[in-house]
């Protein structure tokens, strides 16, 4: 053998070695449990290079170990033998209990590829602060999987509440279904409940910071079940550590509804009130959305209580993002749900008597669901002028151009207008299209003034054709002649009034029919037969047909270059009938309640489209073409202080005003009379004060004829108006 063979693999292993040493960690870089802190403890063990101290590398050693575990069983998913049922399976299950124990199993799988999921992104986090490329594909196929799993846990759970319901007639959960279909059907009812949204809502969840028992349930200074087993095991299941974790978070974001106490009390009595109001509100709500939604009604099934759902072992994560889904949607879907709710929850607290809900509706449309009690329809009776203010506080900030949601929730007559009376106290904002860039033309003053003498309007259309004749394309059959055309079209106004005989109603009708130099009317019940239509005013009072749009032709000499009204210019065309208002059929140009009879995507937007009692529809036209719809308006506004004698003689400015806060002032005190001194009272400003002021053609900005408070117990909101006293 050469004597210096080996010399120099010696010398580079030397400096492999010293290079190694100089490299080597000193201190342990896994980070702690904030995941930002790095442990200072001297790093002793790890494969090849030591980089972990010995506690975090048990706590390694055992969640690589954890979730290798829920990984095996994840690849019996994802191997050929296919163990999970299909869906064409799941439709043919005929049993509950066996349906109920299918779910249990599939339940399994979801857990697992759960565990998988939050070992390995623990095990990049905290030990070795990157993803490798392993890592991140593993990860993608598991998210995957999750979603493919979690729509079939939810098929078989709906397939077990729909054999739940076959075998149990008596629980009146047919009739819910039925409700949550018709209003599945809205437009703003989309597909939240979809499993990639309710994944999306896991994420979120358990990506937030836990504010949890620390705040609201440790004693000062107090420390959590899991914080105390991460602290004093150096093995422990960091995946049961994080899974304890959600369920804690959990438990305190559903603390508002089990539990009074969870707020604290005000040392203002009437504030208290209201927070109780609030808080039964939020539970009637919340039992609502499990019994309408059949994964959680399921799960509800013989639970006695929300800590009793909520602590068991079948309520996921999953379940409590389909939860705040729906319990965010008190605008939309559940506005209906939310109303009842209010009704339920001013009864109960006036009462005293938790269980004076169960006595609130038909005995056979009564469900008990969890420790309380719902009704699978909706509550008959009229919503109180309290149910109408905290409901609408409760739901702040309202957008614009929503009021046909609300008419859903209306019984009858009286319902529209006890809402439309607080939308005149500007608690919602009066619909855009009633507003104007020029102060002079807004409509909302005179819409309220409707609003609180009882008659509904719901849309105006001003015209926008131009006074003057001009000249056509057509040629004209006369040498030396030139064709002119002339367009008019009318504003007008569309609304509603009761349906039966009303003293104010006909007197409003009345003082329309007296003016037939303003106004052309048009009328229809819906109770009369189909399409009947009743009008009068207009020239002829009603017996000559005045169109909405019109027009004419004529031709007259070159030489004038513009005729004069001594030119004969014939007879007007209709080219839109003013019936065409309510019944027109031009896509273009749909009538009102021909949107309505078509329903779906025709009625989008429709002011009547969720009404549920009838009515006597009518159109109010301008007979004097090319004007905006103010003057109509404000002259359909006059007639109905007329009509209420608040008013005489000739539209003037002043005395509109006048009347108006008399009339504001009236309704008013009738529909906030019961409010508490320590709701901070209401008060109005003086639509007169701005007349005389010179400002007789302003409208009502923000504060004028509303009503503002300093108590908002569900949104926690406070009043900065200074109309509060």
């Amino acid at each position: 053998m050469p004597k210096n063979r080996g010399k120099g693999r010696a010398k580079a292993r030397q400096k492999l070695q010293a290079k190694t040493t100089q490299t080597t960690p000193s201190v342990c870089q896994t980070l702690d449990e904030d995941e930002i802190t790095r442990c200072t403890q001297p790093a002793t063990h790890g494969n090849p290079t030591p980089n972990r101290c010995e506690s975090h590398h048990r706590q390694y050693c055992t969640l690589t170990g954890a979730y290798k575990d829920a990984s095996r069983t994840v690849d019996e998913i994802l191997g050929p033998k296919n163990v999970l049922p299909t869906l064409s399976e799941v439709s043919r299950y005929n049993d509950y209990h066996s349906a109920l124990e299918k779910a249990r199993w599939v339940r399994r799988y979801v857990e697992a590829i759960r565990e998988e999921k939050i070992g390995r992104e623990i095990h990049h986090r905290r030990f070795f602060l990157k993803v490798d490329d392993g890592h991140k594909i593993r990860l993608k196929v598991l998210a995957k999987q999750m979603r493919k799993t979690v729509e079939l846990l939810n098929e078989i759970q709906r397939r077990a509440f729909d054999l739940y319901v076959e075998r149990h007639p008596e629980s009146n959960l047919v009739d819910g279904l039925k409700r949550v279909s018709l209003s599945s059907s809205l437009p703003e009812a989309k597909n939240d409940l979809s499993t990639e949204n309710v994944l999306k809502a896991v994420e979120d969840f358990v990506a937030a910071p836990t504010p949890g028992p620390s705040v609201r349930s440790r004693p000062e200074g107090g420390r959590s079940e899991a914080e105390d087993s991460k602290t004093t095991e150096d093995d422990v299941d960091l995946i049961e550590v994080e899974i304890r974790r959600q369920k804690e978070q959990l438990l305190y974001v559903l603390e508002l509804l089990y539990s009074r106490e969870a707020t604290p009390h005000h040392e203002d009595k009437d504030i208290d009130l209201s927070i109780d109001i609030a808080h039964t509100a939020l539970r009637q709500y919340a039992f609502r959305i499990i019994f309408y939604e059949p994964v959680l009604a399921i799960k509800a099934v013989d639970r006695v209580s929300f800590e009793d759902l909520i602590l068991s072992s079948e309520f996921s994560l999953e379940d409590l993002a389909r939860f705040f889904i729906l319990f965010q949607k008190r605008l939309e879907i559940g506005l209906l749900w939310w109303k009842d709710s209010m009704m339920e929850a001013l009864a109960v607290v006036h009462s005293g008597d938790r269980n004076r809900v169960a006595n609130m509706g038909n005995p056979g449309e009564r469900v008990p669901i969890l420790d309380g009690w719902i009704f699978n329809s909706r509550q008959k009776k009229n919503m109180s002028n309290e149910g109408w203010w905290h409901l609408i506080k409760s739901l702040e900030p309202i957008p614009n151009n929503v009021e046909n949601r609300f008419v859903r929730l209306c019984n009858d007559f009286d319902d529209m207008e006890a809402f439309l009376s607080f939308v005149a106290f500007d608690m919602i904002k009066t619909p855009t299209r009633f507003r104007d860039e020029n102060p002079a033309l807004d409509c909302r003053i005179s819409r309220n003034t409707l609003s609180l003498s009882g008659i509904v309007v719901a849309d105006m259309v001003s015209s926008h054709t131009l006074p003057f004749i001009a000249p056509s394309t057509h040629r004209a059959n006369r040498r030396g002649f030139r064709t002119w055309a002339e367009v008019e079209s009318r504003a007008y106004i569309f609304g509603a009034v009761r349906n039966e005989d009303h003293d104010l109603t006909k007197r409003f009708f009345d003082e329309l029919k007296a003016r037939p130099d303003l106004f052309y009317v048009i009328t229809c019940s819906e109770t009369d037969p189909p399409r009947k239509l009743e009008t009068f005013g207009g020239p002829g009072d009603g017996t000559t047909e005045l169109g909405q749009i019109q027009g004419r032709k004529f031709e007259a000499p070159v030489s004038l270059r513009y005729p004069n009204n001594s030119v004969d210019r014939g007879e007007w065309q209709i080219a839109r009938p003013a019936a065409d208002i309510l019944y027109g059929t031009d896509p273009r140009c749909l009538g009102y309640l021909a949107s309505l009879e078509r329903g779906g995507e025709y009625a989008a937007g429709e002011f009547f489209r969720f009404k549920q009692f009838p009515v006597k529809y009518f159109v109010v036209m301008d007979v004097e073409p090319h004007r905006h719809a103010f003057h109509v308006f404000r002259a359909a506004a006059w007639a109905a202080l007329r009509a209420q004698r608040l008013v005489h003689g000739e539209y003037s400015e002043l005395e509109y005003a006048r009347a108006s806060d008399v009339l504001f002032q009236r309704v008013a005190k009738e529909r906030l009379s019961w409010m508490p001194t320590g709701y901070g009272g209401w008060s109005t400003t003086s639509y007169e004060d701005y007349v005389q002021a010179g400002n007789a053609n302003r409208p009502e900005e923000e504060g004028i004829h509303s009503v503002d408070d300093s108590v908002d117990p569900v949104n926690d909101s406070e009043g900065g108006d200074c109309r509060v006293c």
